[in-house]
């Protein structure tokens, strides 16, 4: 007996001593130096500085900031942060804490204690601010100035669990991580020093046990092609970078130089259930060592989830989203995948839950949390120049009937519910554009239901359709809708940027052949495109018309696009007729448009970082003002503080129209008026004449603090966006 305690101590000793050879560090930090290369800031708000060994973060105002670095988790697996606080002045009653699963200041989870020993779980998604845990006392935090407490947070199976100073607190649900930065926030005014930050990943060997995530619903086989035949109607492309092509059963695509091409199609499958996707492909010419593999959940080029592997052994699994790459797996070796040219390998992802578990081969080699998808859209990518045959690619899950008349929205708007567009009687025509774009603007009015044809795929904010027009200029059309607006598109081809822009002209000169009466207006040209508005003149202003064809760069290619549509903000603007005065606001704006049209050189000056946002440092002063900044967003943007702590919303309007009657006065003729009252904007908007879109024009607006129930009037003079 005394033998088998012996044995069985030493299994519990060795399975221990298993777990611990397990761990990976992730980040360790011990600020001695700046190695990690945290932002250090020093802002009339905050400071942030490496010193003396620690990361020292102090607010000197009422508002919240957070810094932090990349540090990818794997949060499909267990793990830990750990990191030493101490609290050395300011308020005692607000949090300091660790600050994780971060994707920016305005999407993160964070938690917290404050020095009069409370503590709480919050997050932040999309800026709002969400109390998962709300404050709790707990005698294991010490209290007071110049005390250390270490807060621990661990991932333990689908739980994350709190310690503080060693002593569990409080578990909540583990979620999907929003991105891959840790760090750590401080709310109001206080002092606080961070040491020892140390994160730690447990790696998991064994694949993991089914999971059912239907609720009910059977996992069938819903995609299936061997690429015998066209059936799926892929488009074989020939570019200079790169061609594709069915032949000999296999999709190719191959890549002439560092291009990154994508090839997808929609597969209709629910995008809340489990699914498993598959894929075979084989490398027979090229570089070794760039990625090339499947991709799912793509929108367009620049978002999409993908998981690559490499020639010379590799895998990688990665979020590209506005065309930037966060690794959920890092590049890593693996003796499963098949190496060298005409080598095949398949490759298999198997979603359950948030998380998705990866094959090759057959053999499972990892897994990784993901977030929320939005497209059905799957497909191939390959990166860099090589040639790749890809085969057998499967989707199962379960099937969307993409049911129209289903109880629940998927937005909430104060709007109408997406119309059922199979009970409309419906017009067929064909012809060139032109003969049909009366029609279009006509249908415009009851949301395109008459030419709404059948479905294509449904996505979280809208349902693309096929039209019943047939535009035989057109390369193809679409019709999107949703529940608050419908839009008919017609891709009308991919130019070189000269002839696009030549394009562009031609239709100009053609619109009042097209449409009888109506007229066009441009925007202001930006870096890749240009737009060119469709819509009636008044006696003394614009009828804004929601069509429009616009150019735009996709893939070193200009497509030129007609769009026309509902919309609930139509712009009708008023010409100003009177003759500038000589005032102190027509001096101001004289020289202030002038100077936003080169973005600003002559009042910006050293950049810097208020959050997440992006500032430049200014001494300008417009008349009156109570703060004055320049940030950017769509170019540079003079921001302008004219009122605070104004009381009613009907004082905020008499007030904004005193300053509305200074700004016509001194603008006059050249420049037009549009008034807006909804709820995310009321002001107005100033432009120059018939220019819609203008990069410099100028608004006023009332905006409510919901904190302090008061209101301000904020002026904004937009810069160049070239």
């Amino acid at each position: 007996m005394l033998r088998l305690l012996s044995l069985c101590l030493l299994l519990v000793v060795s399975h221990k001593m298993l777990a611990q050879n397990n761990q990976k560090t992730v980040l360790f930090d011990d600020f001695a130096s700046n190695k990690n290369s945290w932002k250090e800031y020093f802002s009339g708000n905050y400071i942030d500085v490496v010193n003396n060994g620690k990361f020292i973060m102090e607010n000197t105002n009422d508002g919240t900031h957070w810094s932090g670095i990349y540090a990818a988790i794997n949060n499909a697996r267990n793990f830990s942060i750990t990191v030493t606080t101490n609290h050395t002045s300011g308020v005692d009653n607000s949090h300091y804490g660790v600050y994780f699963g971060a994707k920016d200041g305005n999407n993160g989870y964070c938690f917290a204690i404050s020095s009069n020993g409370w503590y709480r779980l919050f997050k932040y998604e999309n800026s709002t601010f969400v109390a998962l845990l709300d404050w709790a006392q707990h005698s294991a935090i010490a209290k007071g100035n110049y005390v250390e407490n270490k807060i621990k947070i661990t991932k333990d199976g689908s739980d994350w669990k709190f310690y503080i100073n060693d002593q569990y607190v409080t578990s909540y649900g583990a979620r999907v991580f929003f991105g891959d930065y840790v760090g750590f926030s401080v709310s109001r005014n206080q002092r606080v020093e961070f040491d020892n930050l140390n994160i730690l990943e447990y790696d998991g060997t064994n694949a993991p046990a089914p999971v059912n995530n239907n609720t009910g619903n059977t996992q069938t086989e819903i995609f299936n092609d061997d690429f015998t035949d066209n059936k799926n109607n892929w488009k074989p492309t020939t570019a200079a970078t790169f061609t594709t092509a069915l032949s000999n059963g296999k999709f190719i695509v191959d890549v002439k130089d560092s291009t990154s091409v994508t090839s997808t199609r929609t597969v209709y499958y629910k995008l809340d259930k489990d699914f498993t996707y598959s894929l075979s492909l084989m490398h027979t010419s090229g570089v070794m060592n760039y990625g090339f593999g499947l991709v799912f959940d793509y929108t367009d080029t620049k978002n999409y989830y993908g998981f690559q592997i490499s020639g010379d052994g590799s895998y990688r699994f990665y979020n590209l989203r506005d065309n930037k790459a966060s690794n959920l797996i890092s590049w890593t070796k693996s003796s499963a995948l098949k190496t060298g040219n005409y080598a095949e390998n398949t490759i298999s992802l198997k979603r359950q839950g948030s998380t998705v578990y990866i094959y090759i081969n057959g053999q499972y080699i990892n897994s990784a949390a993901i977030n929320t998808l939005t497209s059905q859209k799957i497909g191939f990518v390959v990166a860099n120049p090589q040639r790749i045959e890809f085969d057998n690619m499967k989707l199962s899950g379960v099937y969307d009937e993409l049911d129209l008349d289903d109880d629940e929205d998927d937005i909430d708007f104060n709007f109408n519910k997406e119309k059922d567009f199979s009970k409309y009687t419906k017009e067929y025509k064909s012809g060139n554009l032109c003969d049909l774009m009366g029609t279009v603007l006509t249908n415009a009015k009851d949301t395109f239901a008459h030419i709404t044809s059948g479905i294509k795929y449904k996505n979280t904010w809208s349902s693309v359709y096929n039209s019943t027009l047939t535009i035989k200029d057109a390369d193809s059309t679409t019709l999107s809708h949703s529940s608050y607006s419908g839009y008919f598109y017609a891709y009308m081809g991919s130019y070189s940027e000269n002839d696009a822009k030549a394009k562009l002209e031609s239709w100009k000169k053609k619109i009042p052949e097209c449409l009888p009466g109506y007229t066009t207006f441009t925007s202001n040209p930006w870096k890749n495109g240009q737009s060119l508005y469709i819509g009636k003149k008044k006696a003394n202003g614009i009828i804004y018309a929601e069509a429009s064809f616009y150019v735009s760069k996709v893939n070193e290619k200009y497509q030129l696009t007609f769009s026309a549509g509902t919309s609930y903000d139509n712009k009708d603007f008023t010409y100003l007729t009177n003759k500038a005065d000589k005032s102190d606001y027509n001096k101001q704006f004289d020289f202030l448009l002038t100077d936003a049209a080169k973005g600003f050189p002559a009042i910006s000056g050293e950049m810097y970082k208020d959050g997440t946002r992006t500032f430049y440092k200014t001494n300008y002063q417009f008349p009156g003002s109570v703060e004055n900044k320049i940030s950017s967003f769509l170019g540079k943007t003079l921001e302008t503080t004219l009122d605070l702590g104004i009381v009613s919303q009907d004082e905020a309007r008499a007030k904004m129209n005193s300053y509305v009657e200074k700004i016509k006065s001194a603008l006059g003729a050249g420049y037009m008026i549009s008034r807006s009252d909804k709820s995310y904007f009321d002001g107005y908007t100033f432009n120059r004449k018939d220019l819609l879109y203008d990069d410099n024009s100028i608004t006023i607006e009332i905006i409510k603090d919901y904190v302090k129930n008061a209101y301000k009037i904020s002026l904004k003079v937009r810069g160049s966006n070239n």
